[in-house]
């Protein structure tokens, strides 16, 4: 496996973990948009990382 790739699937499966812990714990109790932008920018970020990795995937 590449470097770029383990890198890529480590921050996949970050992304991963966060979308978990952070709405159950530190976001539980927000009664403002704080929750919905948390969601906004782990999606952006998802989204960029899933296009890097393909990208690279066709890239050969």
């Amino acid at each position: 496996m590449k470097a770029k790739n383990l890198i890529l699937t480590s921050l996949g499966l970050l992304i991963l973990l966060l979308s978990y812990l952070v709405p159950f714990t530190l976001l539980k109790d927000s009664r403002d948009l704080t929750l919905y932008t948390f969601w906004l920018f782990l999606v952006i970020a998802s989204f960029i990382t899933s296009l890097i990795y393909l990208r690279g995937e066709k890239d050969g």
